[in-house]
């Protein structure tokens, strides 16, 4: 629900990930990420796992999951499955995500995208 993220992200959001080289910036470019990434990935789940929270910090272990129906960082629709995990930092102020940090490898992203990975979507890493 793309109308949700002003509930839950500040609306100067700095938002650090591995989808640009340069910070993406407020609500609304985060948004627009989010609906690129939808766009691509229809069916995309992401799952957090354990979750550590440290003062005004909360760090948090997912897994994305789906199949590629939409370009994504130049890759055509692929049709393949895809299953990656990654981390997560949030700084958190006055009950909204102020600044966030994403990492996970894109360039396994990719080559399971692509069909040339020897690791398989179903499979946990």
């Amino acid at each position: 629900d793309l109308d949700a993220i002003p509930n839950f992200m500040s609306s100067d959001l700095i938002f650090w990930g591995p989808y640009s080289s340069e910070p993406i910036q407020g609500v609304k470019a985060f948004t627009e990420l989010i609906a690129m990434l939808h766009a691509a990935f229809d069916d995309l789940q992401i799952t957090e796992g354990e979750m550590v929270v440290e003062g005004d910090t909360v760090a948090v272990r997912w897994t994305a999951s789906g199949v590629h129906r939409g370009e994504f960082m130049g890759t055509g629709p692929s049709g393949e499955p895809f299953r990656f995990t990654g981390t997560g930092f949030y700084r958190v102020v006055e009950g909204k995500i102020a600044e966030a940090w994403s990492f996970n490898n894109s360039v396994e992203v990719i080559r399971q995208l692509s069909g040339t990975s020897p690791i398989k979507a179903g499979s946990e890493r």
